[in-house]
């Protein structure tokens, strides 16, 4: 009985530390992908524009309005189509 009970506070100790983890990466993964929208290869920046709209974080929504006018079309229409992904994103600017 002694060694099921470890067992199992052992289990929902893994369970009680491991969920916020992986809480915090998902966070960690919208800051990379804002850092990337400054990057100096274009094919990047679109792609991070791209990914940001596919993850509709709200935090995303200042950055992309910040880059919106980039030097490149290509990643411009990037950023517009991910902010076209939050509904009301217009009452930010």
């Amino acid at each position: 009985m002694r060694k099921s009970g470890f067992l199992m506070i052992l289990f929902l100790s893994l369970l009680v530390f491991t969920i916020p983890i992986a809480h915090c990466n998902e966070s960690d993964e919208v800051q990379e992908w804002i850092a990337e929208l400054k990057d100096e290869d274009p094919r990047i920046r679109q792609t991070a524009a791209e990914i940001l709209g596919r993850l509709q974080d709200p935090r995303a929504i200042g950055p992309l309005i910040l880059v919106l006018l980039d030097e490149d079309q290509e990643v411009q229409e990037a950023i517009f189509e991910a902010l076209e992904s939050f509904p009301g994103w217009e009452k930010a600017m």
